[in-house]
Protein backbone atom coordinates (compact mmCIF):
# COMPACT_ATOMS: atom_id res chain seq x y z
CA UNK A 1 0.00 0.00 0.00
CA UNK A 2 1.19 3.47 -0.50
CA UNK A 3 2.29 5.66 2.30
CA UNK A 4 -1.08 7.68 1.41
CA UNK A 5 -3.33 4.83 1.76
CA UNK A 6 -2.91 5.09 5.65
CA UNK A 7 -4.26 7.34 8.30
CA UNK A 8 -1.67 7.78 11.37
CA UNK A 9 -1.63 5.70 14.64
CA UNK A 10 -2.76 7.23 17.70
CA UNK A 11 1.04 6.67 19.85
CA UNK A 12 -0.21 7.92 22.97
CA UNK A 13 -2.08 4.42 23.39
CA UNK A 14 0.07 2.41 21.69
CA UNK A 15 -2.60 2.09 18.89
CA UNK A 16 -1.60 -0.96 16.30
CA UNK A 17 -3.69 -1.48 12.90
CA UNK A 18 -5.45 -5.00 12.73
CA UNK A 19 -6.49 -6.89 9.56
CA UNK A 20 -9.55 -8.79 9.66
CA UNK A 21 -9.43 -11.75 6.88
CA UNK A 22 -13.15 -12.54 5.31
CA UNK A 23 -14.01 -15.57 5.15
CA UNK A 24 -14.30 -17.04 1.67
CA UNK A 25 -13.18 -20.46 -0.23
CA UNK A 26 -9.80 -21.36 -0.90
CA UNK A 27 -9.46 -20.37 -4.63
CA UNK A 28 -11.29 -16.68 -3.81
CA UNK A 29 -9.53 -13.46 -4.39
CA UNK A 30 -8.10 -12.42 -0.59
CA UNK A 31 -10.15 -9.67 0.97
CA UNK A 32 -9.40 -8.03 3.65
CA UNK A 33 -10.44 -4.97 6.23
CA UNK A 34 -7.60 -2.72 8.26
CA UNK A 35 -9.32 -0.97 11.24
CA UNK A 36 -6.87 0.98 14.89
CA UNK A 37 -7.08 -0.64 17.70
CA UNK A 38 -5.23 0.31 21.03
CA UNK A 39 -2.58 -2.70 21.55
CA UNK A 40 -3.84 -3.32 25.29
CA UNK A 41 -7.48 -3.77 24.23
CA UNK A 42 -6.68 -6.03 20.94
CA UNK A 43 -7.82 -9.69 20.15
CA UNK A 44 -5.74 -11.15 17.57
CA UNK A 45 -3.67 -13.42 16.29
CA UNK A 46 -0.06 -12.22 14.95
CA UNK A 47 1.25 -13.49 11.76
CA UNK A 48 4.65 -14.71 11.51
CA UNK A 49 6.17 -15.61 7.70
CA UNK A 50 8.92 -15.27 5.75
CA UNK A 51 8.93 -12.56 3.56
CA UNK A 52 10.13 -14.76 0.82
CA UNK A 53 13.57 -15.01 -1.62
CA UNK A 54 11.33 -13.56 -4.49
CA UNK A 55 9.28 -10.31 -3.59
CA UNK A 56 8.93 -9.32 -7.08
CA UNK A 57 6.17 -12.42 -7.37
CA UNK A 58 2.87 -10.34 -6.30
CA UNK A 59 -0.87 -10.99 -5.51
CA UNK A 60 -3.32 -8.55 -5.31
CA UNK A 61 -5.87 -8.41 -2.76
CA UNK A 62 -8.78 -6.24 -1.69
CA UNK A 63 -8.11 -4.03 1.31
CA UNK A 64 -10.94 -1.98 2.54
CA UNK A 65 -10.00 0.91 4.57
CA UNK A 66 -10.46 4.69 5.45
CA UNK A 67 -13.84 4.57 3.37
CA UNK A 68 -11.92 3.45 0.65
CA UNK A 69 -11.21 0.11 -1.34
CA UNK A 70 -7.53 -0.54 -2.20
CA UNK A 71 -5.68 -2.93 -4.48
CA UNK A 72 -2.39 -3.56 -3.43
CA UNK A 73 -0.01 -6.11 -3.98
CA UNK A 74 1.51 -8.43 -1.53
CA UNK A 75 4.48 -11.38 -1.91
CA UNK A 76 3.58 -14.16 -2.99
CA UNK A 77 4.38 -16.02 0.35
CA UNK A 78 2.01 -13.68 2.24
CA UNK A 79 -0.94 -14.46 -0.18
CA UNK A 80 -0.51 -17.95 0.27
CA UNK A 81 -0.20 -17.61 4.26
CA UNK A 82 -3.72 -15.87 3.90
CA UNK A 83 -5.41 -18.37 1.78
CA UNK A 84 -4.98 -21.07 3.43
CA UNK A 85 -5.37 -19.42 7.16
CA UNK A 86 -8.85 -18.06 5.78
CA UNK A 87 -11.99 -19.87 6.67
CA UNK A 88 -15.09 -20.45 5.06
CA UNK A 89 -16.98 -19.35 7.37
CA UNK A 90 -15.24 -17.31 10.12
CA UNK A 91 -13.35 -13.93 9.75
CA UNK A 92 -9.63 -14.05 11.19
CA UNK A 93 -8.79 -11.21 12.77
CA UNK A 94 -4.27 -10.87 12.09
CA UNK A 95 -1.74 -8.86 12.59
CA UNK A 96 0.65 -8.55 9.94
CA UNK A 97 3.65 -6.49 9.55
CA UNK A 98 3.78 -5.90 6.02
CA UNK A 99 0.22 -4.70 6.12
CA UNK A 100 -0.68 -3.51 9.21
CA UNK A 101 2.86 -1.16 9.33
CA UNK A 102 2.89 1.51 6.83
CA UNK A 103 6.22 0.20 5.27
CA UNK A 104 7.03 3.35 3.56
CA UNK A 105 6.70 5.89 6.71
CA UNK A 106 10.47 5.37 8.51
CA UNK A 107 8.99 6.98 11.35
CA UNK A 108 5.76 4.65 11.75
CA UNK A 109 7.76 1.46 11.06
CA UNK A 110 10.11 2.71 13.57
CA UNK A 111 7.77 3.07 16.18
CA UNK A 112 5.91 -0.55 15.52
CA UNK A 113 9.15 -1.88 16.07
CA UNK A 114 9.97 -0.74 19.31
CA UNK A 115 6.23 -2.18 20.08
CA UNK A 116 7.13 -5.49 17.87
CA UNK A 117 7.80 -7.14 21.63
CA UNK A 118 4.63 -5.94 23.03
CA UNK A 119 2.87 -6.86 19.96
CA UNK A 120 3.55 -10.66 19.59
CA UNK A 121 3.49 -10.78 23.49
CA UNK A 122 -0.19 -9.76 23.61
CA UNK A 123 -1.41 -11.46 20.95
CA UNK A 124 -3.48 -14.25 21.79
CA UNK A 125 -1.72 -16.99 19.80
CA UNK A 126 1.37 -16.38 16.81
CA UNK A 127 1.01 -18.52 13.71
CA UNK A 128 4.23 -19.69 12.47
CA UNK A 129 3.85 -19.90 8.29
CA UNK A 130 6.73 -21.96 6.83
CA UNK A 131 4.95 -22.42 3.44
CA UNK A 132 2.91 -24.67 1.67
CA UNK A 133 3.05 -28.41 2.58
CA UNK A 134 5.19 -30.98 0.12
CA UNK A 135 5.53 -34.50 0.10
CA UNK A 136 8.46 -34.46 2.25
CA UNK A 137 7.02 -32.18 5.05
CA UNK A 138 3.33 -33.64 5.55
CA UNK A 139 5.20 -36.53 6.32
CA UNK A 140 7.43 -34.84 8.83
CA UNK A 141 3.84 -33.21 10.48
CA UNK A 142 2.67 -36.97 10.28
CA UNK A 143 5.86 -38.09 12.36
CA UNK A 144 5.56 -35.15 14.77
CA UNK A 145 2.01 -35.13 15.41
CA UNK A 146 2.41 -39.23 16.07
CA UNK A 147 5.04 -37.82 18.71
CA UNK A 148 2.88 -35.29 20.26
CA UNK A 149 -0.28 -37.92 20.28
CA UNK A 150 2.44 -39.96 22.48
CA UNK A 151 3.25 -37.43 24.71
CA UNK A 152 -0.18 -36.13 25.32
CA UNK A 153 -1.12 -38.69 28.10
CA UNK A 154 1.98 -37.73 30.35
CA UNK A 155 2.01 -34.18 28.94
CA UNK A 156 -1.38 -33.50 29.05
CA UNK A 157 -0.56 -30.28 30.63
CA UNK A 158 1.64 -29.66 27.90
CA UNK A 159 0.52 -26.05 26.43
CA UNK A 160 0.27 -27.62 22.80
CA UNK A 161 -3.34 -27.85 22.23
CA UNK A 162 -4.16 -28.12 18.66
CA UNK A 163 -2.94 -30.58 16.02
CA UNK A 164 0.59 -30.31 14.26
CA UNK A 165 -1.09 -29.91 11.21
CA UNK A 166 -2.56 -26.81 12.21
CA UNK A 167 0.59 -25.39 12.99
CA UNK A 168 -0.87 -23.25 15.92
CA UNK A 169 0.05 -23.44 19.06
CA UNK A 170 -1.39 -21.81 22.27
CA UNK A 171 1.38 -20.12 24.58
CA UNK A 172 1.53 -19.99 27.96
CA UNK A 173 2.88 -17.49 29.96
CA UNK A 174 6.43 -18.12 31.43
CA UNK A 175 9.19 -16.67 32.16
CA UNK A 176 10.83 -19.38 30.47
CA UNK A 177 9.73 -21.83 27.30
CA UNK A 178 11.10 -24.87 29.50
CA UNK A 179 8.60 -24.27 32.32
CA UNK A 180 6.24 -26.12 30.18
CA UNK A 181 8.04 -29.02 30.32
CA UNK A 182 7.58 -31.36 33.48
CA UNK A 183 10.25 -31.54 36.39
CA UNK A 184 12.07 -35.16 35.25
Amino acid sequence: MESADYRSLNEEVNEIRLLRLLCGRFDSPIHIQLYHQPLQEAKYTSLSYCWGQNVSKRVEITVDYNNRCIKPSVSENLASALNHLRDQNEDLILWVDAICINQNNTMERDSQAQLMGSIYKSCEKVIAWLGPGTLESDRTMITLQEIVDELRGPLKDLVATHTLKDLIFTRKKTSSPLDILPRI
